[in-house]
């Protein structure tokens, strides 16, 4: 059976949390990351710490930088790398942060739900 994308708004910011951005981007249990066009963290003023290397889905081999960005979903706050993309790049929230936040996708009522986390 196939599911429709999930849609979310979230909060992205520095470190500090002293700039937010609010963006809406497609959940993804397939990656792992967080993506977010290069242009709108650099006008947060969030530095790109290094330069990595990352397969796409169809198996391109492509290099982003990387930073570490404060994220709110639902009102719950972690800080995690971020791929700084291509401007025109959509928005993505990946496993990564779904798993800080304690969050899981319910396909079927197409929303985040919080979970138990395991240790």
């Amino acid at each position: 059976m196939y599911w429709p994308a999930l849609s979310i708004g979230l909060l992205v910011g520095n470190l500090t949390g002293t700039q937010l951005a609010g963006l809406e981007a497609t959940v993804s249990s397939a990656s792992p990351f967080i993506v977010v066009p290069g242009d709108v963290l650099d006008r947060l003023g969030m530095p790109r710490a290094r330069r990595q290397r990352f397969q796409l889905a169809d198996g391109q081999i492509v290099e982003h930088d990387v930073g570490d960005a404060r994220v709110q979903i639902d009102g719950k706050e972690c800080v995690t790398a971020v791929i700084f993309a291509e401007p025109n790049e959509p928005s993505v929230v990946g496993r990564v942060v779904l798993v800080s936040l304690l969050l899981r996708i319910d396909s079927a009522g197409q929303r985040l739900i919080p979970v138990v986390g395991r240790r």
